[in-house]
């Protein structure tokens, strides 16, 4: 009865905003959704045909060629939508799958980030040829399940599209790098996953229980409606689920052990994956999820992600200090940077969304350039990658440019004007003033210090510092056109100021279309 009520709600209400799927041919879906379904088809023609050829160089030729199609298709799909000026979402499959702006530059996004780091992966792929003759399969099945993800519309077509991405990863991280620390991470991370994941479908069924509906429109109007209580228990112990579940996935206090052990566990271009490419589908897909489906929740869920920010900047700050591993030292960084993201999330405004992304996006771009940097160089007596930070001693040596690329690096990680990481946390800090977090402010601006020393003691290793058992080869890239995609990267960090109205106006109204599907504000 509960059930049928919820239903004459919605659809007496809201008819004309849900795009009801009871008319739709094949054909419509497939050309709406032809980037997932390009996807299947290019996963199902690599395993019958392209695999069989046992061709490291082929297997990644029709990865790139698979990868590039699917970013224009996607790209079309977001162009349309602009230049269309119709901004109205587009529901398939009883409404378990939606296509609209926000996830579709979502999804672009991912595919971008996913092709860069493919592309600095190049030299440990070539050098690992027989270990890693399998690992464009789970990467294929990665990609498509975390664009069914940010297309979900639906929380059990969410849980089967995050169990799908939890899956891949985990065939990743054990399929990678044959030693024994990278099957203990492994576990761990599988571990700790099955866990959240429990979670997750424990916090659907109390909100399914509640709402008789799984549909996220439904949720939400449902719980804008009058007539439900929002503060009953079985509410917040649903909220509290997803809260702790995004906790994870994001590596955010309290939340977070797993990843130290996990990031330094796993092959390097894994850690990448995951520090980055993983950690920015989670962003995106909570962010829709609390500010779409769960906004009217948010005197709940602000407290926590507010503490939990708290908590993110000390563990983040001080346990960076002493760190001589690479890995490790980006790890605690990372719990650093996912502080200012949570705050700008706490804020709870549209404004303060916008800047959340932004911020993720430019911690992403330069998690990546770093990265960059570290999947291209090998000490020259151990042929090992770069383990400990003594590692960099020699750089100036070989490479003045390269040495002169991770200045530009770490000095935005760290906040240090004029680069793009010092504006992002500006913009963080005012909105979180405008909401009324002055003491917040305050502390985290002294606490953030200490981070930034470290950062600075990174570079001291680098300039300073003459280690003769540790000389490093050449950048890899310099020699290729990977040094091109670092310029630009740096490029844009040094002159985000200039540029960076342009690339909010686009945030903006990213963010917006989770408010208001039909918000139109960005002008070319």
């Amino acid at each position: 009865m509960y059930n049928k009520l919820t239903s004459d709600l919605f659809y007496n209400l809201f008819e004309s905003y849900l795009y009801l799927d009871s008319s739709e041919s094949f054909f419509s879906i497939t050309t709406s959704l032809y980037s997932e379904f390009f996807l299947i088809l290019a996963i199902f023609f690599y395993l019958c045909f392209v695999k069989n050829f046992n061709n490291f160089y082929i297997n990644s030729l029709y990865f790139y060629f698979v990868l590039f199609i699917e970013l224009f298709l996607i790209t079309y799909t977001g162009l349309s939508f602009i230049y269309s000026g119709n901004y109205t979402s587009r529901f398939f499959f009883y409404s378990c799958l939606t296509v609209d702006f926000y996830s579709t530059f979502c999804k672009f996004f991912i595919i971008i980030f996913l092709i860069l780091i493919s592309a600095f992966s190049e030299f440990k792929f070539t050098w690992n040829k027989p270990v890693n003759a399998d690992i464009y399969i789970p990467i294929y099945f990665f990609l498509f399940f975390a664009l069914l993800l940010l297309s979900s519309s639906d929380l059990f077509c969410s849980y089967l599209a995050l169990e799908g991405v939890s899956l891949s990863l985990y065939t990743l991280a054990a399929n990678t790098y044959h030693k024994r620390v990278a099957i203990e991470a492994t576990i761990k991370y599988f571990v700790f996953g099955v866990i959240s994941n429990g979670l997750l479908i424990y916090g659907n069924s109390i909100i399914f229980g509640l709402s008789g509906t799984l549909n996220f429109i439904e949720i939400k109007y449902l719980l804008n409606s009058l007539n439900f209580n929002l503060a009953s228990n079985e509410v917040c112990l649903g909220l509290i689920c997803f809260v702790i579940v995004f906790l994870f996935k994001v590596a955010a206090f309290p939340c977070h052990m797993w990843s130290l052990d996990v990031y330094e566990g796993v092959w390097l271009p894994i850690t990448a994956i995951l520090m980055v490419l993983v950690k920015l589908l989670y962003f995106f897909f909570f962010f829709k999820v609390f500010f779409y489906v769960f906004i009217k929740l948010m005197y709940l869920w602000q407290p926590l992600i507010l503490l939990s920010s708290l908590g993110s900047l000390l563990v983040g700050s001080f346990g960076i200090i002493g760190q001589n591993r690479i890995k490790r030292l980006m790890a605690y960084s990372s719990i650093n940077h996912v502080c200012f993201i949570l705050l700008g999330m706490a804020c709870g405004s549209l404004t303060g969304l916008s800047v959340a992304i932004l911020y993720l996006l430019v911690y992403s771009l330069t998690s990546l350039i770093f990265f960059g940097f570290l999947l291209n160089s090998q000490c020259l007596v151990t042929g090992r990658s770069l383990i400990y930070l003594s590692d960099f001693s020699n750089l100036t040596k070989f490479s003045n440019l390269g040495s002169q690329g991770l200045l530009i690096v770490l000095f935005s990680m760290g906040g240090i004007p004029p680069l793009a990481g010092f504006f992002i946390k500006f913009y963080i800090y005012i909105e979180a003033i405008s909401s009324g977090f002055y003491i917040f402010v305050i502390f985290s601006l002294i606490i953030t210090i200490i981070s930034t020393f470290y950062y600075l003691f990174f570079l001291k290793s680098i300039f300073f510092n003459k280690n003769l058992w540790s000389k490093i080869v050449s950048l890899n890239f310099l020699r290729s056109w990977h040094f091109y995609i670092i310029l630009i990267s740096c490029l844009f960090l040094i002159f985000f100021l200039f540029i960076n109205n342009y690339v909010y106006d686009f945030i903006f109204t990213m963010s917006a279309s989770l408010f208001c599907p039909n918000f139109y504000n960005f002008n070319f």
